[in-house]
């Protein structure tokens, strides 16, 4: 769940519980802890007026429908009449979304399918002042008579005056409401109830609802929304975690949203964190199999966020490592840091890893991840930082867990992956590359061996007398995993012999 989820349409009120409870699957129980502490902490009277600003629109956990694209063809497509679908697109340089009825969309194989929209504008038609709060009032729309967005190539119905060209990808259904509540409006406006529209919800709801999805389709989640910019302490020096950041991590972009971020955090002496790393073996194709985030929980008026993506041998334990290392190298030096994590693998790991550097090359290299390891005490060796983790329970309610939760997952559509520059590590001396590109932090031995059984594997079903199993396996009737697992396993505790040679059991 989101704050977008839970507050009104206008940003001004929390939802009462009630109002809540009826979008939840399990509407039965007690109220939850979360709920009057969010009442407690940001509202500011018994009307849950809510005492934060959100002038800004909040990333949501996007639930808005899509227009269906038609089948892949050298054809333009035209709608007909009773088919065609009225939505909404965030222009870029206008700031702004424009309203449009479907006529045409081309789907040309190997392209991006682009369609063409009668435009239609929001305004009051309303012939009479009115009182009303903007949420109250109605929301029509009308035909646009001509604009600077006209698209003046457009081949087909040239009836409607102004028609745009827009990606079909960045377009969302919206709902109309009946013409019986048009006719209602008339009273108002005397206008034919033909000549406009009225839509379901208000414009800020949709012009909020096109901007979140432009920003799921830049891969901009979440934004850095209400960081609060700290004053300078004159009784702190000022320092700049500029220099590790850029020798360690490698992407200029979260280079620079780091080095923000470290000095929005220089003037505080104590900082509690809670992170959380996502993982998943079926992303999609615009997404990333690993992603980490994290939030403070400790700052005065609100608290700061952020998360991002991860490649390379991808696992659940080091989602969770990145997320601790991008939040330790935000923090200044001699910073008092608390990590609350639901990982208790990367709670041992990390005290384990303290002596890394007493062991051999050979054993070093036997550690899972140990290049984040490295880099982790190496920014709190540079930075003086006292640093404690604290396991705390997933999925137990934990406000803050749950927001990390949250960003882990949208981390993974993070378009540029965070890398570890473990060339610059002082005390990385031995990193194997596969590739001259990534770098081995596993078992070295394990890692090779595995690539090597693969290039067996191919070699051996590539072999003419084999073509019937590269045949099955190509249609999937062969699990070589599930194979694998068959050929080694031993249904007697004792070591195997020419004495159970026969045995069919």
């Amino acid at each position: 769940m989101f704050l977008d989820h839970i507050i009104t349409k206008d940003h001004a009120y929390l939802y009462e519980y009630k109002k809540i409870k009826e979008s939840l699957q399990h509407k039965g129980g007690k109220i939850p802890r979360w709920y009057p502490f969010l009442r407690d902490h940001i509202t500011i009277n018994n009307d849950n007026r809510l005492g934060i600003d959100l002038s800004i629109p909040l990333i949501q956990n996007l639930v808005a429908s899509r227009p269906a694209a038609p089948p892949a063809s050298a054809d333009t497509f035209h709608y007909p009449r009773k088919s065609q679908k009225w939505v909404i697109a965030w222009v870029l340089h206008l700031s702004d979304i424009i309203y449009g009825k479907t006529l045409s969309t081309k789907t040309f194989p190997n392209c991006i399918p682009v369609s063409y929209l009668e435009h239609w504008v929001h305004r009051d038609i309303s012939t009479t002042v009115r009182n009303d709060t903007p949420r109250s009032q109605p929301n029509t729309l009308i035909r646009c008579e001509g604009c600077s967005q006209h698209f003046t190539y457009y081949v087909g119905d040239l009836r409607p005056k102004c028609i745009l060209q827009i990606k079909h990808q960045d377009l969302l259904l919206v709902d109309l409401l009946s013409k019986k509540k048009r006719q209602e409006l008339t009273t108002f406006s005397n206008r034919n109830v033909n000549s406009f529209h009225l839509l379901k919800y208000s414009h800020p709801y949709y012009r909020l609802l096109a901007y979140n999805d432009f920003l799921y389709q830049q891969k901009k989640i979440p934004p850095f929304i209400g960081r609060p910019i700290a004053p300078p302490n004159i009784n702190r020096p000022l320092f700049s975690n500029d220099n590790i950041i850029s020798k360690i991590i490698e992407n200029d972009e979260i280079v620079k949203e780091l080095q923000d971020l470290a000095r929005t955090f220089n003037p505080f002496l104590q900082l509690d964190f809670y992170t959380d790393g996502s993982y998943t073996a079926d992303f999609l194709f615009n997404e990333f199999p690993m992603g980490y985030g994290w939030t403070t929980s400790n700052l005065p008026q609100t608290n700061i966020t952020y998360s991002g993506s991860g490649k390379y041998f991808p696992s659940s334990t080091k989602a969770e490592i990145m997320g601790i290392l991008t939040a330790l190298i935000v923090c200044p030096p001699n910073c008092n840091t608390s990590i609350y994590t639901d990982s208790q693998a990367a709670i041992d790991t990390f005290h384990k890893s303290k002596n890394l550097h007493s062991i051999s090359p050979r054993r070093f290299n036997k550690i899972n991840n140990n290049i984040l390891w490295s880099t982790i005490h190496y920014i709190i060796e540079v930075l003086s930082l006292k640093v404690s983790l604290i396991k705390v329970k997933g999925h137990s309610g934990n406000g803050f867990n749950d927001i990390a939760d949250g960003l882990a997952k949208a981390g993974r559509l993070v378009i540029s992956p965070t890398i570890i520059k473990h060339t610059n590590l002082p005390n990385q001396n031995i990193t194997l590359e596969w590739n001259d590109e990534i770098p081995l932090d596993k078992d070295v031995r394990k890692c090779v061996g595995t690539i090597l059984n693969y290039k067996r594997i191919d070699n051996h079903i590539n072999h003419p007398t084999l073509a019937f199993i590269k045949s099955a396996t190509k249609d999937n009737l062969i699990d070589w995993s599930l194979s694998s697992k068959w050929f080694n396993y031993n249904a007697r505790n004792d070591s195997t012999s020419n004495l159970h040679t026969k045995d069919l059991k």
